[in-house]
C-alpha cells in the first residue's frame, strides 16, 4: 500500500514537471498567434479592398511610381536628343545647314529685293525725264540693262532660296529622325518598365492570394494551441486527483494502522 502511495505521488510530481512549464508557456504562444493574425491582417488591407472590381491599394500605388518613373525617362530623353540637336544646330564652323547660315542667307535674300526695288526705282525716274521721242532708243538700252541686272539678281535669289531650301529640307529630315529615336527609344523604355512593374504586381497578386488563404484558415491554426490547453487543464486535474488519491491512501493507512495497533500491510 505504501509503495502504491509512494508511486501515485511520483507520478503527480512528473506529471507537474512536465505540463506546467508548458501551461505557462502557452498565454506567450497565444499572443503571438494573435499578433501575427493583427499583422497578417493589416497587410491584407493594404493588398485587397472590398470590391473584387477596384485594383489592390498598393497596385494603384505602383501604377502611380510607374507613370512618374516613365513620365521622368520621358523627360530625360527629350533633354538629351534636343540638346544634342541644338548643339549641332547653332555649332560654328560647320558646312551649310548651322544657324547663323541661316540668319546670313536670309539677310542675303534682303539685300538681293532691296536693290531689285531700288534699280526699279531708277527706271521709272530715268524714263520720266526724257522729254523727245529720240530718246526712246536710250530708254529700251536702260531698260535692257535693268533687266539684265534684275535677271542676275533674280538667279541669285533663286540660288539663295534655293540653298535655304536644301537647309531646310536638311533640318526637318534631321528633326523628324530624332523625333523617331526618340519616340522608338521612349517606347522600349516605357515596354520595359511596364514589364517590370507587371511582373512586380503579379508577384504582389500571388502573396496577397496566399495571405487570404492563410487568413481564411486563421482559426485552424489557433485551433491546436486551444486543444493543447485544453489537454493540460484536463492533466492538471488528473494531477490534483493523483494527489488527493495519494492523501486519502495515505490518511486511510494511517487509521488502519491506529485501530490495529501499529501492524497492517
Amino acid at each position: 500500500m505504501e509503495r502504491g502511495i509512494d508511486l501515485l505521488r511520483t507520478l503527480a510530481i512528473q506529471l507537474e514537471k512536465v505540463f506546467v512549464p508548458l501551461y505557462e508557456s502557452l498565454p506567450g504562444i497565444e499572443r503571438d498567434v494573435l499578433l501575427t493574425r493583427q499583422e497578417t491582417e493589416l497587410l491584407l488591407q493594404l493588398l485587397f479592398t472590398a470590391e473584387e472590381t477596384k485594383p489592390l491599394p498598393i497596385t494603384e500605388i505602383l501604377q502611380e511610381v510607374q507613370g512618374r518613373l516613365q513620365e521622368a525617362l520621358r523627360l530625360l530623353m527629350a533633354q538629351d536628343e534636343v540638346a544634342e540637336m541644338f548643339t549641332s544646330i547653332v555649332a560654328e564652323g560647320q558646312d551649310q545647314g548651322d544657324f547663323k547660315s541661316v540668319l546670313a542667307l536670309i539677310q542675303q535674300v534682303s539685300v538681293i529685293l532691296e536693290e531689285i526695288r531700288d534699280m526699279a526705282f531708277n527706271a521709272i525716274i530715268f524714263a520720266a525725264r526724257l522729254d523727245e521721242g529720240a530718246a526712246f532708243t536710250i530708254i529700251s538700252q536702260e531698260l535692257s540693262k535693268t533687266s539684265t541686272v534684275m535677271k542676275s539678281s533674280y538667279d541669285e535669289f533663286q540660288a539663295t532660296f534655293s540653298e535655304l531650301q536644301d537647309w531646310y529640307n536638311v533640318f526637318t529630315e534631321n528633326v523628324l529622325g530624332k523625333a523617331t529615336i526618340q519616340q522608338d527609344r521612349a517606347a522600349q523604355l516605357e515596354a520595359a518598365v511596364a514589364s517590370r512593374f507587371a511582373q512586380l504586381i503579379g508577384s504582389l497578386e500571388q502573396i496577397a492570394y496566399f495571405m487570404g488563404d492563410l487568413a481564411r484558415h486563421g482559426e485552424q491554426a489557433v485551433s491546436p494551441v486551444g486543444n493543447i490547453m485544453m489537454a493540460i487543464q484536463v492533466q492538471d486535474i488528473i494531477r490534483q486527483q493523483t494527489e488527493n488519491l495519494a492523501s486519502l491512501l495515505s490518511n486511510g493507512l494511517g487509521a488502519v494502522r491506529g485501530l490495529t495497533g501499529g501492524s497492517g500491510d
